[in-house]
This record gives structure tokens, sequence and C-alpha cells, in this order.
């Protein structure tokens, strides 16, 4: 292992945030026999290894966490660095402390060390089996019978007090003695790291100096290089008020925004005159609900017209009225006989409506003028209403409806004509229109 390893020192113990019912408090012993809950005795009991299905419990979740958050707090105590004190009830549940064991005094930097296996015995009592840990270390009394005294050196520069000393504010020694005039005077003993420290060498200066003229350079050089730079930008720069004059193509990443009640000018390259347009959006007013408004004025300022585009069916409005698609414009409905020559004959036809409108449709059906008409209908699906009929039962039948529907209705039509016999020229023929309401 080495110093750098990563220690996994336990700042926060497990389960420190966990909710009130989401980790629990581990007991000595089992709470109540074979409810499944853990215990120190016991971990998790017998009754957790048995399938639910023959009577068992399961494990809880909080048991486990209550367990890691136990051996987190243990270890975290360890970590760091306390030994705690000699616990007797403690000793006689491990059959006593091993030698070599540390357990801390009643005294604050007072240990004390086990000198036997299974050690019951008190600290500091008659006879017991523990021992300083300062045992055979320097002590104040005995480093005073070995040393010279404290007070005959000094680092400081107190130099009447002592023989000799250290200067700690200037990193140099020194040592007192008597001249001739028997007054104390000191020698300073400068070592050569003082001396490089206090004073300037040679070749520090001439490296200094070199350095510096360097540094000058490379300072005058980027100062050229940021002057260009400078210069370079400010003549490609846009002003953010007194206007711009660009050229080229101008590409902007995000959203473009005008200011309202500014215009975009397009000037016609040929001299024809200028174009202002600017774009609206209406929340309320004549122009509810229609998004981009384009208004356009000419040259001279004068108001053109106006059109926009609602974000909402995609139709496109003018000042003057409403721009048509072409699925807008009226459409052919045909029907013709789809069993000619019998004695009943029918048609049918079907479109999805684009928008709301109706079908006008024209039938006439004839024969030989062998039989006349018995029966004639028309009916179908998808429409609101169907209205017309028929002329009164000839050998020829003409009729005229109108069917109105919804926008998006799946519309089907459906004639009959049955007559009194058949005939090797009987038909069934129906035109018309689809016209859509603006």
């Amino acid at each position: 292992m080495k110093s750098t390893d990563n220690r996994r020192l336990f700042d926060t113990l497990i389960g420190a945030s966990a909710a009130t019912g989401n980790i629990a408090t581990i007991p000595a012993t089992q709470g109540t026999a074979g409810d499944g809950t853990a215990s120190i005795a016991l971990a998790f009991p017998p009754e957790t290894f048995i399938a639910r299905s023959a009577g068992g419990e399961p494990p809880r979740g909080a048991d486990m966490n209550g367990f890691l958050n136990l051996l987190s707090s243990a270890v975290q105590v360890l970590q760091a660095g306390y030994f705690g004190p000699f616990d007797a009830t403690f000793a006689a549940g491990i059959g006593g402390y091993p030698a070599g064991a540390i357990v801390a005094g009643s005294a604050a930097g007072a240990f004390w060390v086990s000198t036997a296996d299974a050690n019951t015995t008190v600290p500091g009592a008659a006879g017991a089996k523990w021992k300083s840990l300062f045992d055979g270390y320097a002590t104040q009394a005995w480093a005073t019978g070995q040393f010279v005294s404290s007070t005959l050196f000094s680092d400081t520069n107190n130099i009447g007090a002592a023989y000799f000393g250290y200067r700690t504010d200037l990193g140099y020694a020194w040592m007192n003695y008597k001249n001739s005039a028997g007054a104390y005077a000191p020698v300073v003993l400068a070592d050569r790291t003082w001396v490089n420290g206090s004073f300037a060498t040679l070749s520090g200066l001439a490296s200094e100096a070199a350095a510096r003229s360097s540094a000058d350079t490379t300072l005058a050089q980027a100062i050229t290089n940021e002057t260009t730079r400078a210069e370079e930008a400010e003549a490609q720069k846009a002003n953010l008020a007194g206007g711009n004059s660009w050229s080229g193509t101008q590409n902007f990443a995000d959203d473009l925004v005008v200011a309202a009640g500014y215009k975009v000018s397009i000037a016609d390259a040929e001299g024809a005159g200028s174009l202002y347009t600017w774009p609206e959006y209406y929340t309320s007013g004549r122009l509810l609900g229609l998004n981009a408004v384009t208004h356009l004025l000419d040259s001279g300022g004068n108001a053109m017209q106006w059109f926009a585009l609602n974000g909402g069916n995609g139709r496109l409005y003018t000042s003057t009225g409403n721009v048509a698609f072409l699925s807008d414009m009226p459409q052919a409905a045909i029907m013709t006989s789809s069993n000619p020559n019998a004695t009943g004959v029918s048609g049918s036809l079907s479109f999805t409506a684009a928008h709301a409108g109706f079908l006008k449709l024209d039938i006439n059906s004839a024969n030989s003028g062998a039989h006349k008409v018995s029966s004639s209908s028309v009916s179908g699906t998808g429409y609101l209403s169907l209205g017309g009929g028929f002329n009164s039962p000839e050998d020829m039948l003409v009729g005229s409806f109108v069917i109105t529907f919804a926008a998006g209705a799946a519309v089907t039509i459906n004639a009959s004509i049955v007559y009194a016999g058949t005939s090797a020229t009987n038909y069934l023929n129906s035109t018309g229109v689809i016209v859509y309401n603006a």
C-alpha cells in the first residue's frame, strides 16, 4: 500500500441522510423471535433464509442500512485516530485486551499499552498489566540534567542574555563573547545560504538582466501583434448605434430581432426605388390571429398593401382579400351508370372535402322509351344535408340536388333508378360541381 492510495475515509457515515424508516438501530439481541429483524447476536436471523412460501421472512433493507451505519461509525472512530479509554465491560465481553493494545488515560495526552493478552486489569492500578506508552522517552527533568539549559540559547537578538543564538527573522546565527573592554559583543556566523539569500550575486544579476531583455522583446512583439489585430477588428466591427454599411453575405447563428417601429429597406439594384417592409404578429384587433403580417411601403414611405400568413391554418391573407389554394377551386363531379342495360341502373361518387362547401349534382336517366321509371332515389353518407328531387316518373328522368358538407368530410353519394322493364338503352348519367366556401 502507498501513502497516495485512496484511504476511503468515512467523513460521512453510511446512511447518514437516510429517512427514519429506511435505517434501523441494530439491537444486541432480537426483540421478537422469528419476526425477521436483525440483531448483533444473530445478524440476519434464520427465518430470513427461508422462502416466504415456506413461512420465512424477507431480510429488511433498513436492517442492512443499520449494519452499514454501525460499521462505518466504528471505522470512522479509528480513521479519526481516536483511542478510547479503558472499558471494563468491553474488556469482559472480548475476554480481555490483547498485548499491544492502546487505550487513552484519564488525562489528555496519556496513553497505556497492554503488556499481556486477555488483560482485564485497570491501567494505573497496582499490579496492572499496562505501561505508559512513553516509557523510555526523554522527560523534561531528564533533558535538563543532560543538556545545556535553554536559557543559554536565544532564537531572538537578545545578545546580553545568552551565549549563542539564532535570528529567526534574518536567518543567521551568532555567538556572544566579552571584548577587551569587558562588554559582551556578538559574532555573526553567516552561512552561504544566508549570504545568497541576503545579497545579490553577479550570476543572479546577469540572469535577471537577460530575462528582462527577453521579456521586453516578447512584450514589444505582443503589443505590435495586438495593435494589428485590434486595428483589423475595428475595421470589421458592426456599430451598435449609428448604422452600418455591410457587404457580402451576413450569417446570423441565432434569432434576428428588429425593434418595434423599425423597417427593413430593400434597395433596387437598377435604381428603380426602394421597398420598406417589416413583419408583425397580431393578438388582437382586426388582424387577430395572423402571423408574420408584412406591411409594404414604397420608396416615398407611402403605405401599400399588406399580406399575412396564418400559422394556425396555413392560409394567406391580404389587405384586399384572402388567397385561394388550388384545393379551394371548384371541382367537377361525374357519376356514370355502373350497370347499364339492366332493369335498375345506379351510380356512385365519393370525395373528401378539402373545406366546407356544397355539391351541385344534376342527374338524368332514360331508355328507348319502352319502359317508364318505377322508382328513383339519391342517398349517401358524410354530408350535412341533401336537397332536391326528380321529375314525375316518365321514361326519361331528370333530377337536381344540392348536398352540403363540412371540411374534411368523407362524402359518398349513391343514385338508383329502377325501370318497369329491361332495355338495352337504360342508362344513368350525372354531372356536377363541388364548390368550397371562401
